[in-house]
């Protein structure tokens, strides 16, 4: 048991790449815009957007094969 305990205390750095990747999407989308002079640039790329890319980052950072992850799904 102390052993799973451990093993649950370090966290691995990796898993905050889609985090990152959603954060300079949308951040940078919305400064790209700010410099152009587009009112309400930050409105102007739907956040969803940005959420569903990091997503699909995060799936292909997944481990296993194409099967194992979809089936892991349902």
């Amino acid at each position: 048991m102390k052993n799973k305990v451990e093993k649950l205390d370090k966290g691995n750095p990796v898993a905050l790449i889609p985090l990152f990747v959603f954060l300079v999407l949308y951040l940078g989308m919305g400064i790209y815009f700010s410099m152009q002079g587009v009112e309400m640039a930050f409105y102007q790329f739907p956040a969803p957007i940005a959420a569903l890319v990091g997503i699909i980052v995060a799936f292909f950072m997944a481990s296993g094969s194409m099967e194992e992850r979809v089936s892991s799904l349902y």
